[in-house]
């Protein structure tokens, strides 16, 4: 349930086994001398695996993409003081399970996270768990079924936020602090290129991977996180309420049946015909069947019983498969992988 974090670490050593892999630089700070380490940690396991999945692309994409299952480590160190601060920058779950993953980090997975980073950085773990969390990103990826996919277009708001809908890939709601955001996990992965796209058109062909999370861009700004998940050993002993966390925002969120999955999965590339059938359906539902009886009233007398007939029983398919509601159907899905993960 936890992808990207940023922790501050305070009074640290700079490891030694590491030096050859710094960048060095030196700076200035309130007239204080800073010198600056940075590096970046690979996950040995997935190393390979990760470069093949982006061998086709060009260097600079190769880079952009494998960056992002990185950890990014910052030492500064303050000449005046004698004291170094680190800072730690990455997507844990990425870089823990890989590229390609769309496992979600379980409280056990966590943890031996978090160990093998103290390991990696020559720190005693118990340091490490008092580091403190100042951006911080939690969320789930759920396995629906490829009729689900208009699950974006019936997001519809969340509080006073500002809203920004990509297609069918997905939709945000943006504020200063934190956003909200619901997407297509696989297109994210997968993006247009050759080799990549082809896969991802594989992949979705009866299945769809879709994201849920909560981005705190300030986790001292986001009440929600504040006191609760604001160090890491808070994360630890408040793991079950970042679950409780995600469902309480979900509940927040209006979602409108615009289209629900079995109806969408019938117009989805559909015909004039199908889509003709679906608007007369949400007409009648609209003006209320009642005054539909009397508008039927008003037709040809000689057809009017034949019509009425045709448009009640199309209106009771409708109706019927449009019990199945995208709303119910996801808050399942996220109660359920939330189960899974504590």
């Amino acid at each position: 349930m936890i992808d990207k974090i940023r922790l501050i670490v305070e009074d640290v050593n700079v490891p030694k086994n590491m030096k050859g892999l710094f960048s060095f630089y030196r700076g200035t700070s309130k007239n204080t001398e800073i010198e600056i380490y940075k590096c970046f940690l690979e996950f040995d396991e997935h190393k390979e695996i990760n470069k093949v999945l982006v061998e086709d692309l060009e260097d600079e994409e190769q880079e952009s993409i494998l960056k992002n299952y990185r950890i990014n480590l910052t030492w500064f160190k303050n000449k005046k003081l004698g004291k170094t601060r680190l800072r730690i920058d990455g997507n844990l779950r990425k870089w823990y399970y890989g590229i390609n993953s769309s496992q979600d980090l379980s409280k056990k997975a966590f943890l031996d996270c978090i160990k093998i980073l103290a390991e990696k950085t020559e720190m005693e773990e118990n340091k490490l768990w008092n580091a403190k969390v100042t951006k911080l990103e939690t969320g789930v990826t759920l396995k629906l079924k490829k009729k689900h996919r208009g699950i974006v277009n019936c997001i519809f708001d969340y509080k006073a936020f500002h809203k920004n809908t990509f297609g069918e890939t997905g939709v945000e709601f943006k504020s200063e602090n934190y956003d909200v955001i619901f997407y297509d996990h696989l297109r994210r992965v997968y993006n247009q290129k050759e080799k990549l796209e082809r896969t991802y058109k594989k992949l979705t062909k009866n299945n769809f991977l879709f994201r849920y999370e909560i981005q705190s861009h300030k986790v001292s700004g986001t009440d929600m996180f504040k006191g609760k998940l604001d160090t890491l050993l808070r994360l630890k002993s408040n793991w079950k309420y970042i679950g409780e966390n995600l469902l309480k925002t979900l509940n927040t969120v209006t979602f409108v049946n615009i289209v629900s999955p079995e109806i969408y999965s019938g117009i989805k590339g559909g015909t004039k015909k199908q889509m003709s059938k679906y608007l007369i359906y949400k007409g009648i539902k609209s003006i209320g069947i009642e005054n539909f009886r009397i508008l039927v009233e008003q037709m040809n007398p000689k057809k009017r019983s034949e019509y009425k007939n045709d448009f009640l029983e199309l209106y009771e398919q409708f109706l019927e498969i449009e019990k199945e509601n995208y709303e119910v159907i996801f808050t399942q899905k996220v109660t359920g992988k939330i189960q899974s993960l504590n």
